[in-house]
């Protein structure tokens, strides 16, 4: 697994946030640690529909996908919250 991250309009996006066992810890350690800005993360088979550079929506094919908002919190821990996730169906 690599610690790569993607830039989504302007923010680091973790993909197969899900998939990847380590990927999750890592990615909340470096935006924990500001190693990384706050940022998105998106399970298997999620999609984030992007206006311009403002979020829209997020899409799943499976009932069970989901996307995040990660970001550092005051107390320098990563934040996880988890987007309201359309199922397509």
């Amino acid at each position: 697994m690599g610690s790569r991250s993607y830039p989504v309009a302007s923010r680091p996006f973790s993909p197969h946030y899900d998939a990847e066992t380590q990927r999750r810890p890592l990615h909340q350690r470096l935006v924990g640690e500001g190693e990384l800005p706050d940022g998105y993360a998106a399970d298997d088979h999620v999609a984030f529909v992007f206006r311009g550079t403002e979020l829209s929506e997020v899409v799943s094919t499976t009932q069970t996908g989901r996307g995040y908002r990660i970001a550092r919190g005051a107390d320098g821990r990563a934040i996880e919250t988890e987007l309201p996730t359309r199922y397509l169906g």
